[in-house]
């Protein structure tokens, strides 16, 4: 019964030998073709040659199926040293990643007076995810105000229609009121 064969680099493969004096030469096509060419049958006795044991166990090819029992052992054993090797190389990949996490920026508008005197002013300010809770969103020109405003939670925590949510909110200042004597 004839070996089933695939292809598991994304370049072509090419597989000569010489049987019974004449050149044999079989060709996958890259993995994952579309017309199926990454996968080809090859004769039984290639279970026993060297060079093809090589690119089996060099990942370059890998057995899909066969009817000898021994040739399945081999093809789950195979299975699992790639797994095994995929997952370590995975491992050693995501090590060398840099964590991005914590890094998020915001934008909000700045919540100190327009110019005018009418409204909110209208730049908008950067600041880190993390800190958003720390400082209200201020524009250069407003930084003084900062002790003006105070984080505020509105609505409830167990009702969904409402949810829990914090806002800055300035405070507002009153005219102190002298007693007489």
């Amino acid at each position: 019964m004839p070996l089933l064969v695939q292809n598991e680099i994304t370049n072509r493969t090419v597989f000569s030998k010489s049987i019974q004096g004449s050149m044999q030469t079989f060709v996958w096509e890259a993995k994952d073709d579309p017309r199926g060419g990454d996968l080809i049958r090859v004769p039984d006795f290639f279970k026993d040659d060297v060079d093809f044991l090589n690119a089996l166990d060099q990942g370059t090819l890998t057995l899909v199926e066969s009817d000898d029992p021994d040739i399945k052992a081999r093809i789950e054993a195979q299975a699992n040293v790639i797994a095994q090797r995929r997952a370590a190389a995975e491992q050693r990949l995501a090590a060398t990643i840099e964590s991005r996490q914590g890094r998020d920026i915001l934008g909000a508008q700045c919540l100190g007076p327009a110019i005018s005197g009418r409204g909110q002013c209208e730049q908008i300010v950067l600041q880190p995810a993390s800190a958003k809770e720390d400082e209200p969103p201020l524009c250069e020109r407003h930084k003084v105000l900062h002790n003006e405003f105070a984080l505020m939670e509105t609505g409830s925590k167990g009702d969904p229609s409402n949810p829990l949510r914090k806002q800055w909110v300035r405070a507002e200042m009153t005219p102190r009121v002298r007693q007489s004597v």
